[in-house]
């Protein structure tokens, strides 16, 4: 599971605090070069001295539990009130290179992230799958957290996330189990791991990103048999997203997975971060809660024709209105 991550006298730990200082989504190091830090979209080469090595390597020691080892890999741990999401890969010449990502440790609220209020509709769903979809770094986690968040307040469940790395916390309430997996923790596989999940009492479960077809398999096959699955994908729009789900497939399993898809899909969401004129960011977003007619056409592999579908469904889309230059795509 993630660690807790304390501060020492020097080091590594102040340049997260300065991340932190400049509100920064990300931080990039590489071994002998200067910090980097990402914000608002942009990334700002510091004027700190540049990273060492050795003051790398016992943050990675720190911070992850079984041991920093390999070339490459995930991890996560708390640190100054933040939640972190970090990898350490190796480049140019077997130069260690880390990215952070800074997570607010308190889930956000749907209202507080300026999400339609719609998705409150989340607590409302017994079954079914969730698809929250965009580019690398445009908050699907975050949404997803502020969803599966609303459901915790408001009703009995008992949640199993399976993720890799384990982002933001969930807290088991009086009426609530949250029981959150890490791969290459908790467990080796997330295949394996979502497979024995069906047989743990779930009510929901988060996949994290959908990314080979025995993982669709599973999330769909899950979502069928009365289980809320939550998953992301790296798709930009709703028709994009449906043809990604079933083309994960192989040919002669298509007919049965639209089927299934237009039995089970009960929201999608793709999403990107702007940035605000005052400062900041903020996430539009194009949403369908399909109706009988978008589950027809999914369900027929006519999925290229829901745009002329959307005006009769559930349909949300705030882009529009920010393609006068007022705003930019972060």
């Amino acid at each position: 599971m993630a660690a807790i991550f304390a501060k020492t006298e020097q080091g590594i730990e102040d340049i997260l605090l300065t991340g932190v200082a400049l509100g920064a989504s990300d931080i990039h190091l590489t071994e002998l070069n200067q910090p980097v830090f990402r914000v608002d979209g942009d990334l700002r080469r510091s004027d700190l001295h540049p990273v060492d090595i050795s003051d790398m390597n016992r943050f990675l020691d720190n911070v992850i539990p079984a041991g920093f080892s390999g070339k490459d890999g995930d991890f996560s741990f708390t640190f100054s009130e933040r939640r972190w999401r970090g990898n350490y890969f190796h480049s140019n010449g077997k130069r260690l290179s880390i990215a952070l990502r800074l997570l607010p440790l308190q889930i956000p609220d749907i209202r507080d992230l300026g999400l339609p209020a719609s998705f409150n509709r989340i607590a409302e769903m017994k079954n079914g799958i969730v698809l929250v979809t965009g580019p690398t770094g445009s908050g699907k986690s975050t949404t997803i957290a502020a969803m599966i968040k609303r459901m915790i307040e408001t009703k009995s469940m008992h949640l199993i996330t399976i993720e890799n790395p384990v982002e933001y916390l969930f807290e088991s309430t009086n009426y609530s189990v949250v029981n959150q997996r890490e791969i290459g923790c908790d467990t080796d596989d997330i295949t394996l791991a979502l497979k024995y999940a069906l047989r743990q009492d779930p009510d929901v479960i988060l996949v994290g990103e959908i990314r080979d077809t025995e993982t669709a398999r599973l999330a769909v096959n899950a979502a069928e048999t009365g289980h809320l699955v939550f998953a992301t994908l790296h798709t930009i729009n709703v028709v994009e997203t449906v043809n990604r789900l079933y083309g994960l497939f192989p040919p002669q399993e298509r007919h049965l997975v639209q089927q299934q898809i237009a039995a089970t899909l009960n929201l999608t969401v793709a999403q990107r971060l702007i940035k605000k004129p005052s400062g900041g960011r903020m996430a539009l977003v194009e949403a369908l809660f399909p109706n009988e007619s978008i589950r027809e056409l999914i369900r027929e592999g006519r999925s290229h024709e829901i745009p002329q579908h959307i005006n009769g469904a559930d349909y949300i889309n705030t882009f529009v209105g920010y393609a006068d230059g007022r705003c930019h795509v972060a």
